[in-house]
């Protein structure tokens, strides 16, 4: 399997949570706006932390939603308010994140720069407006319909999206964190994956590259 870096790189695969955009830094009481919900329910103040807390702890709404110990009818209610959260405050991009995306979009032979993400439509895309970098991509993807497996969507997305835009899957660069989502789906389809380590973010021993900051996508990718 080819996997070094592309002496053309065609197209870069950008991951959004914990690559380019730091989740943390929304802060718990973004599911303040939960309030109204479990109140409804007539849970007690116990009860009602306990599912804050989940949410907060528990990753994507698609896996932490069901372990709630909620009912399917609550599960689904709670999945609609998930998706119709808003940042009010806070949710920031890493501090390399916009420098990087405006060098390299600013570049007159650049690849194509393209951001897929998982999650629920709605509160991803509020969140790409929130941090303002819509124009820096030629192409979003956001994938993550709660109907759909959370193992398979990402590379599935990856393999219509090359053959959409024409691209040849070894001189696609992939740049995520999840070793289980965007690196995995990259491998399946020979592409160079480049994991990012941003605080927290468990090491993938089998992404291709490493990086700390943005900056060395420039000699990992040959641009």
């Amino acid at each position: 399997m080819t996997t070094h870096p592309p002496k053309r790189v065609q197209a870069i695969f950008f991951d959004l949570d914990n690559c380019l955009f730091d989740t943390n830094s929304m802060g718990r009481d973004l599911f303040d706006q939960y309030d109204h919900l479990v109140e409804s329910w007539r849970l007690n103040l116990d009860e009602a932390r306990a599912i804050k807390q989940a949410l907060w702890n528990g990753g994507a709404p698609q896996l932490a939603i069901p372990r709630l110990g909620v009912s399917p009818e609550q599960q689904t209610e709670l999945m609609k308010a998930y998706d119709n959260l808003q940042v009010t405050k806070g949710g920031r991009l890493y501090a390399d994140t916009k420098p990087f995306l405006s060098k390299l979009y600013a570049q007159p032979e650049r690849p194509r720069m393209i951001l897929v993400t998982k999650g629920l439509n709605g509160f991803q895309r509020r969140k790409i407006q929130h941090l303002q970098i819509e124009q820096f991509f030629d192409h979003i993807q956001i994938v993550g319909d709660f109907r759909w497996s959370m193992h398979t969507e990402k590379w599935v997305a990856f393999g219509h999206l090359a053959v959409s835009l024409s691209l040849n899957h070894p001189q696609v660069v992939v740049v995520g964190d999840n070793p289980t989502d965007e690196l995995a789906a990259g491998r399946k389809h020979n592409m160079v994956t480049v994991q990012t380590l941003r605080p927290g973010v468990t090491h993938d021993p089998q992404a291709k590259y490493h990086i700390t900051k943005l900056d060395e996508l420039w000699s990992v990718c040959n641009l």
